[in-house]
């Protein structure tokens, strides 16, 4: 038995709750009206919509989800069941058959809990929007730009009216967690010793919560957890690195135990242990349109017709050329392939890549480039389908109305209004680090700089990955749109706060007194005496 010190245990419960006090007290009565004010500002666009936004992939995730809950259920109830096997449910793993059309599991589940009530989604997007303005608020306050009431409410309305972000936290699709996951590692990088636990937890929570949810996180956080290790490691000392390492953990591990929660639901899931699980060949589409794939694979198939799926699947009707029309058209992949096929499809995606960038290396490589320097400048609004609603069949699955509203004269408008934004906040990093107005141990130059890399590394997989979708940029230039915002603020405060030197006095000169004058007169009265003298002598 181990002797347990009640005292010590009475001191530890004292310490905890005062840590929790001093925490809930940073909120005053008119922060929690703020919070809760500005949170409800980020629902401005379905006011637009009378809704939330659904996108061509809502549906699927809303119906993995339930599928997925349905298949953990039924697992569950037969291990609880006295009568064991499919007495609980009647089925016996038809979830796991249901759950593999499914992309994320991870997202398809936190959408099919938080799709209430009915399926208005209103708890996602409460609790997405709840997320966004803690971050924001902690962005804030760790830069100490909160001290300024007027500051703190103008960035606050400026992000939520302004930029991309209120937009993406009613869009039923995980790209905000994109950009929160962006502002929690730049967090935790630079602010790591003035968070305490909790806030630590949740924004690591937000981290893990974000790679397990889009296929497209891993490698980009992947990449930016990198980034924050390579910070801590040149701070490290002889004396202090294990502090660093200690605080470097708080990164990596939400990142890792996000990706294995990914591996561990496909796993689960699909019956395979893969980051990717049941995915459209995305990257091969890309290939595809980008010219290479499609190259390659019109010399492959004609000297072998059965060498790829892709063969066997067009085999009587011709490859469409574009990304969309190859995975989601009348004669897409989707449409065409059997399940056996889109199998061997995701498995030789790999081979036939290698195989066209080999032999179109430098096409292969501009596309890429090309593509990844359009998504940096590609912000809109695109993917947002108005009045398209969520249709709830007999079967209890959903599936997004056939008809909505473009607006396109709408989505070029804030097309522009994002991209005169994005031209703005790269003038203004320009030349902060051309000026270095700050001090040089203040925390804005490394905020712009890994918000920008953020924003970078986005564009440069996406663009890699995919084709060019002005979502993918959008979900995560929002926060450095909100840290130029802030150093702005910052700079301003600054200036406020630096006296204005004295401009110097005009010297008046003093009216000459009598005194001076007659002085003077005496002395030239002198003068001419003494010279009239001198003449006088002379002519004698």
């Amino acid at each position: 038995m181990i002797a347990v010190n009640d005292n010590y245990i009475k001191k530890y419960i004292i310490v905890y709750f005062s840590k929790a006090s001093e925490y809930f007290q940073r909120f005053e009565k008119n922060q929690y009206f703020l919070f809760f004010l500005f949170t409800v500002s980020l629902f401005w666009p379905i006011l637009l919509n009378g809704g939330v936004y659904i996108f061509g992939d809502s549906p699927g995730y809303l119906n993995g989800g339930r599928l997925a809950l349905d298949f953990a259920f039924d697992h569950v109830g037969r291990i609880f069941s006295p009568q064991g096997g499919d007495a609980a449910t009647g089925t016996s793993g038809g979830g796991s058959a249901g759950v593999s059309g499914v992309r994320s599991i991870v997202f398809s589940v936190y959408a099919g809990i938080t799709r209430h009530p009915g399926h208005s989604m209103f708890v996602m997007c409460l609790l997405q929007a709840g997320l966004t303005l803690y971050v924001l608020w902690l962005l804030l306050r760790l830069t100490e730009i909160s001290r300024v009431p007027s500051a703190t409410v103008l960035i606050l309305l400026t992000t939520a009216l302004l930029s991309p972000v209120a937009w993406f936290v009613v869009l039923v699709m995980p790209d905000i967690y994109a950009g929160l996951a962006l502002a929690s590692i730049m967090l935790l990088t630079y602010f790591n010793d003035r968070l305490v636990v909790t806030e630590k937890v949740v924004l690591a929570g937000v981290i893990g919560f974000s790679v397990a949810n889009h296929l497209s996180h891993p490698p980009i956080f992947g990449l930016l957890t990198a980034l924050s290790g390579l910070l801590f490691l040149r701070r490290c000392t002889k004396v202090d690195w294990k502090r660093h390492m200690v605080a470097f953990s708080w990164v990596a591990l939400p990142a890792l135990l996000g990706l294995c929660a990914m591996i561990g639901a496909n796993a689960v899931g699909f019956k395979q242990t893969s980051v990717s699980g049941k995915r459209y060949p995305i990257v091969l589409a890309s290939s595809i349109q980008a010219g290479p794939a499609r190259w390659y694979l019109k010399k492959a198939c004609a000297e072998t017709p059965e060498v790829y799926a892709v063969c066997e699947v067009y085999k009587a009707v011709p490859m469409p050329d574009t990304s969309g029309e190859f995975l989601f058209g009348v004669n897409g992949v989707r449409q065409r392939a059997t399940p056996e096929q889109m199998e061997r499809i995701r498995n030789e995606e790999g081979t036939i890549l290698k195989n066209a960038t080999l032999a179109y290396p430098w096409v292969t490589i501009s596309a890429a480039v090309g593509r990844s320097a359009f998504q940096f400048v590609r912000i809109g609004l695109d993917d947002h389908r108005f009045d398209n609603r969520l249709l709830v069949q007999p079967d209890g699955s959903v599936r997004a109305s056939e008809t909505y509203d473009p607006k396109p004269l709408f989505k070029r408008f804030f097309r522009i209004l994002f991209g005169l934004e994005l031209l703005a906040g790269v003038i203004f990093f320009v030349w902060v680090f051309k000026k270095r107005p700050f001090a040089p141990i203040s925390p804005i130059y490394g905020l712009l700089w890994f918000s920008g890399m953020g924003v970078l590394i986005n564009a440069f997989v996406c663009g890699a990955m995919s084709a060019v979708t002005d979502r993918y940029q959008g979900r995560i230039i929002w926060v450095f749109l909100t840290v130029c915002l802030i150093a702005g603020a910052e700079l301003w405060r600054l200036r406020a706060r630096t006296p204005k030197l004295a401009e110097p006095a005009k010297v008046i000169e003093e009216p000459r007194s009598i005194e001076v004058v007659s002085r003077r007169s005496k002395r030239r009265q002198m003068a001419k005496r003494s010279r009239a003298g001198k003449n006088t002598s002379a002519s004698k």
